[in-house]
């Protein structure tokens, strides 16, 4: 039996972070790439291909909105018939923990003030991050 497949990337959009600060689009980032690879060129390649795609996919109007707001990637742009159950939970919480999380937050230049929202403000005084987008 094959292992499950599991999403190239996984976006939760948090709607209240964009309200807060007038972002264009927030939310966490888990993309199926170990940190010790942030730096190779075709990585950060795919890290960008996928933000350019969720930033479409938002001016679109694409996204969806409203608590636990999730958008996946999957290879070759379809959930596979033999794909990891996303709603487990533990399943998730394993896959993510050997990928590279993201902090994403867009919006339209700021200037030399930088909005940083209470959920990035929670995680730089070491508390964990709110649960999910109210």
């Amino acid at each position: 039996m094959s292992k499950p497949i599991t999403p190239v990337f996984a976006f939760e959009r948090r709607m209240d972070i964009e309200r807060e600060c007038g972002f264009t689009l927030a939310g966490q980032l888990v993309v199926d790439t170990p940190c010790k690879h942030v730096h190779n060129k075709r990585s950060k390649q795919t890290i960008v291909n996928i933000i350019a795609t969720l930033k479409r996919m938002a001016a679109a109007g694409q996204l969806p909105d409203g608590r636990m707001a999730m958008v996946y990637g999957w290879p070759g742009g379809r959930k596979p018939h033999d794909a990891v159950d996303t709603d487990d939970d533990a399943v998730m919480a394993a896959w993510a923990a050997l990928s590279l999380v993201i902090a994403l937050r867009l919006g339209e230049s700021f200037g030399d003030q930088i909005p940083i929202d209470s959920d990035v403000m929670q995680q730089m005084m070491g508390k964990p991050p709110s649960d999910s987008a109210q």
